[in-house]
């Protein structure tokens, strides 16, 4: 999923107050939904606080890349 986003698969990612500003109706009119900002900012702290993440944080990484 990161690296969908990461080529603009999604167009833009909003949070609920800005989807609802008339100044970012070319944006709104790019974004999937409304709670789309929220869920992915959601979902990627979920994982930074995970278990593989946290030892990952502890040793720059190399025990993943194991």
């Amino acid at each position: 999923m990161v690296v969908g986003l990461g080529n603009d698969e999604l167009g833009y990612l909003m949070s609920r107050e800005d989807y609802e500003r008339e100044k970012f109706s070319y944006e709104r009119s790019m974004c999937v939904s409304k709670h789309a900002g929220e869920q992915v900012k959601s979902e990627l702290l979920r994982m930074h606080r995970s278990p593989v993440a946290q030892q990952d944080l502890k040793t720059g990484g190399s025990e993943s890349a194991k």
